[in-house]
Formats: C-alpha cells, structure tokens, sequence
C-alpha cells in the first residue's frame, strides 16, 4: 500500500520566500495526486499557496516541483520572483505519508502525479487561469513529463486541465517546454513572457549553465515558450538591471 504528503508544512510558512515580499499571502490548498484509472488511491493532504498581492481567480499560478528543504535560497529567491510578476505559487515536495505503517515501505507519489494533481486543485479550488509546472532541483525533469498530452489525459482525463509549459532547472541545462494552446483569454505570451523575466532575475541561484549570462536563459526561455510580445519592462527584470 502506498501512501503520499504533497504538501510542505504549515509550521515552515515562516521561511517560505514570499514573507520577504509586502501583503503576500499563504493559503493551505488540498492537493491530492492525479492517479491513472486502477490505481489505488493515495492519500489527501495540503500543499502551501502563495498569493501575491491583489492575486484573484482567473490570474496565472505556478506549481513549484521542489525537494522540500527548510532553507533552499535559489528556490526562494524564484518563488519571490514569481509572486513579483503577480503569479501565485503552489509548493509541492512528494514525501512519504506520515503515521502510516505498512509492510511495504512507503515511497512518495511519483513527481508527475504529484504535479498533475496540484493543477487540478488549482483549477477547481483557487480558479486560477493559465498554469506552468516549474521543477527545481535534482529531480527538476519531472515538470516536464506533466506536460506530456498522454500523461495528462491518462491522470485527468481528455477535458481535463492542462499545463501552459513546463520549466525545469536544476536538472542539468534549464529546459523549456510549451504545452498546450491556451485560450486567448489568457494572455498566454504576456504572462509566459513575464514569467521568462522572472527566471532571469534569480539566474545568480539557478545552476551554473545560468549564472554567468543571466539575459541567455531569458531569452532561451521566451524562444521556447513562444513568447513573441515584445518584453515589457516588468518588475523582475527592473530589479535585475
């Protein structure tokens, strides 16, 4: 029997990057992993949400694929950066279940159900609008498997939610996948665009492949992307320069 915490505890919201940053706030989000049919069912928990100021249903968010540590200050500093260009930020580390005794040894849910499964809670939940899977870390690779239209179809179904793209970093050289096409509504290359900015402006924290030309991974992220609205100085890119 397999059992899965997704979520980061609530007692470390007072590390978390966006307390550094002015009105930010912190929800407790039920997140459970997206299973493909005949799987057993895993156990429901709470993942934590950071909302950035004036952030409303319908506004972009980013599930942030990560190994939970308490101090991790590249992530911190992508998880602000995030919240700076007004995108809200879900936090899930797949972890053993807690207080569960099996005779197998509990393994953490697989990244991609993970992954898959706080987009549907962001979706139904929080309302959010168009969502980016970002994985950070040894295990960064895995954001971009969520991204894959058999994955997501097989865990959510074929009119089910969908990723805009998929970030990786940490993971070798940063990696940048466009997903599926979002509705106009969305503003898709307008908000991918501002979240490329975002990525250059912590690239000081990200893997050395990033750290010497941080305007490289910025422009590598809005050729991927698609991002073809001309960059607009955003907040991140303001306190870069």
């Amino acid at each position: 029997m397999k059992c899965f915490l997704l979520g980061a505890l609530v007692t470390a919201a007072a590390v978390l990057p966006a307390a550094g940053m002015k009105d930010t706030r912190f929800q407790m989000l039920p997140v459970a992993p997206a299973q493909r049919a005949g799987e057993a069912a895993d156990c429901t928990t709470t993942a934590l949400l950071n909302l950035p100021p004036v952030w409303m249903p319908g506004d972009a968010a980013v599930v942030m694929l990560a190994a939970w540590r308490v101090s991790d200050p590249a992530r911190d500093r992508l998880v602000s950066a995030l919240l700076f260009e007004h995108a809200a930020v879900l936090e899930i580390a797949p972890a053993p279940c807690a207080g569960v005794e099996t005779e197998e040894v509990s393994v953490p849910a697989h990244p991609v159900a993970a992954a898959l499964g706080a987009l549907a809670a962001l979706r139904r939940i929080s309302g959010a609008g168009l969502v980016v899977a970002v994985g950070h870390g040894p295990d960064a690779r895995h954001a971009l498997a969520a991204v894959e239209e058999a994955e997501a179809a097989a865990r959510l179904g074929p009119g089910g939610p969908r990723f805009a793209a998929a970030v990786s970093l940490g993971d070798g050289r940063p990696v940048f996948v466009l997903s599926a096409p979002q509705p106009e509504t969305e503003r898709a290359s307008a908000r991918l665009g501002a979240q490329c900015e975002a990525l250059g402006a912590v690239a000081a924290g990200l893997p050395e492949a990033m750290r010497s030309d941080p305007e490289f991974s910025v422009a590598a992220c809005r050729a991927a992307l698609a991002t073809d609205v001309p960059p607009v100085p955003t907040r991140a890119a303001a306190t870069r320069r």
